[in-house]
């Protein structure tokens, strides 16, 4: 590592929305105490150096370097970048770590791991949000001078002088940017920990009040939050804002989707006291989507509609944030985007791909082959960790033979399924309770079963009753992880390919028993070689995988982003 390593600290007491804020006082220190004092725990910085205007109102600044024994360079008020440039020239820097002095919570570690990537992998520039990773607020960028040198002589926009990398950013074709390598632990893009305005201000002093000054770091405030997310619930109002979920469901594409969203909708609701409108894309009404307009005002359209007339639709119900939940056969990254240029966005996805640009995609596939989004700069939250579902009973006995089944495949069933895996059942002497939803196949399906087939409408209660039975037989929905928290055993038959996926990788676990289309006939000989071990195996498994917080999880991350963007 060859020439002067120094983290310069941009700083200026000129901020519009909160004047004077780097000499506010969180807790015992000042804003620019608290980032000077943490960056001198930095092991790779060789300096220290604050980088602040020669405007007037920027006296104090100098004075309080002097006191904190850092360096300071003053230089010119809007031209940023010149500013920069002449600091690092001044004072002999060959390597710079950029840092402003709004991060009060800025972590050592995380310069240090920069500074050495920087050096290992030599890009042009190496950063913490190219693809965000960290929470805000935990933020630095690293360059060698001759890049300023660069782009200095390049810029010729105002925009270019007033942001020190801009001018990279806007010209990535030219650069080599490198993202941070993530800290898995302190992946919570999401959270905000910068002072902007007052009530960044406030949210900062309440941290400090409740872990103590000398136990900040970002672990123990990502702990804070997630066991306490009222403090950042309460950081600012956005009661009255306007949600809108744009959600497929019905007899082609099932309710699941509908189900995901109602029950996400709700908690955001009772949370923040948002406006939540559904524009529910569906050609028939079913029972799931009654619910839903007996709770949030909701808009009906066709299943399948053009990108053009979807945003159309949208933008009549002027949303100030979209939450996408949709059967991946209805979208793709252009559509996503273009609503994403409009409105802060969020995706539920089950499948993966490249090229998304919308805010944050959570997705609940356990398999990882889908987990791969390329080079977007969506937050991504993905795995069992984010399945949606509502607190299940759990089954306390032990199974010792399958007496007792229930038969879902989501309620409305659009592959048929039901019909097929009833008449292979109703020469069992077992037990079986049927979820259809739809009434008119309900009323073609009994007269050809047996007195131990029972067939059920909509079961609202279903998480409180899975736990009675010995079996289920399902698909891959949300039935299929209910009876993974509850419990219960599980046979899951795929609709789709996706599907397909998913259960392939659970199996692979021990946590379900797939049967294909084609191996459905063969039902009556799988229960058979259904061994206690097996289904022990699969209750164990199925139980380490899934709980029931993956509901409470999304939703304090999509209200923490809602508290950031709208």
């Amino acid at each position: 590592m060859n020439g002067l390593t120094a983290v310069i600290l941009q700083a200026r007491m000129g901020s519009t929305r909160l004047h004077g804020k780097a000499n506010l006082k969180i807790g015992s220190k000042t804003l620019l105490e608290w980032c000077v004092s943490r960056i001198k725990k930095s092991k790779r910085a060789d300096k220290i150096i604050v980088a602040t205007s020669n405007k007037k109102e920027n006296d104090i600044i100098e004075r309080k370097c002097s006191a904190l024994g850092v360096a300071c360079f003053r230089g010119d008020e809007e031209n940023v970048l010149g500013r920069f440039l002449e600091c690092a020239l001044q004072y002999g820097v060959k390597t710079i770590a950029r840092v402003c002095a709004d991060q009060p919570f800025i972590q050592p570690e995380v310069i240090d791991r920069a500074i050495d990537e920087f050096h290992r992998y030599k890009p042009d520039i190496l950063n913490t949000r190219f693809k965000p990773v960290l929470p805000i607020g935990v933020d630095v960028e690293v360059f060698d001078v001759s890049l300023l040198k660069e782009i200095y002589e390049k810029a010729t926009r105002s925009e270019h002088l007033e942001h020190v990398t801009k001018y990279v950013y806007d010209n990535q074709e030219r650069y080599t940017i490198r993202n941070i390598t993530p800290y898995p632990d302190l992946y919570r893009p999401e959270i905000k920990l910068t002072v902007d305005d007052a009530d960044d201000l406030e949210f900062c002093r309440t941290i400090v009040k409740r872990l103590g000054e000398k136990n900040v770091n970002i672990k123990r405030i990502i702990k804070l939050l997630e066991n306490h997310p009222e403090i950042y619930y309460n950081k600012r109002d956005i009661s009255g804002k306007r949600v809108v979920f744009v959600v497929t469901g019905g007899s082609e594409y099932g309710v699941g989707h509908l189900v995901n969203s109602l029950g996400i909708a709700s908690h955001i609701k009772r949370i923040t006291g948002v406006e939540v409108i559904f524009l529910v894309e569906s050609d028939e009404t079913n029972v799931v989507i009654e619910r839903i307009k007996r709770k949030f005002e909701t808009r009906i359209i066709p299943a399948v509609v053009s990108p053009y007339v979807e945003l159309m639709e949208i933008k009549r119900l002027h949303p100030q944030f979209l939450i996408i939940d949709k059967d991946s056969r209805t979208y793709d990254a252009n559509r996503i985007n273009n609503l994403a240029r409009f409105y802060p966005t969020v995706m539920f996805d089950m499948v993966g791909g490249m090229g998304y640009r919308c805010d944050m995609i959570i997705n609940r596939n356990p398999d990882p082959s889908t987990h791969d989004y390329g080079n977007t700069r969506a937050i991504i939250y993905s795995g069992l960790k984010y399945t949606t579902i509502p607190k299940c009973e759990v089954r306390k006995r032990p199974i010792s033979k399958i007496s007792r089944i229930l038969v879902s495949f989501g309620g409305e069933d659009p592959s048929h399924l039901t019909e097929a895996v009833v008449s292979l059942l109703k020469g069992l002497p077992i037990q079986t309770d049927v979820i259809l939803f739809n009434e008119e196949r309900r009323n073609k399906l009994k007269p050809k079963l047996s007195s131990k087939i029972n067939l059920l409408g909509p079961m609202e209660d279903l998480p409180k009753r899975i736990r009675d039975y010995d079996l289920l037989i399902c698909s891959g929905g949300r039935t299929l992880f209910e009876a993974c928290s509850a419990g219960v055993p599980r046979i899951a038959i795929p609709q789709n390919q996706y599907e397909d996926r998913q259960i392939r990788y659970l199996e692979g676990l021990g946590a379900c028993l797939r049967v294909s289309g084609k191996e459905i006939t063969q039902l009556p000989r799988i229960f058979a070689k259904l061994s206690p071990n097996r289904l022990k195996q699969m209750v164990r498994v199925g139980k380490s995988l899934v709980d029931d917080k993956g509901t409470e999880r999304v939703v304090q991350r999509l209200v923490f982003l809602m508290i950031n963007r709208i």
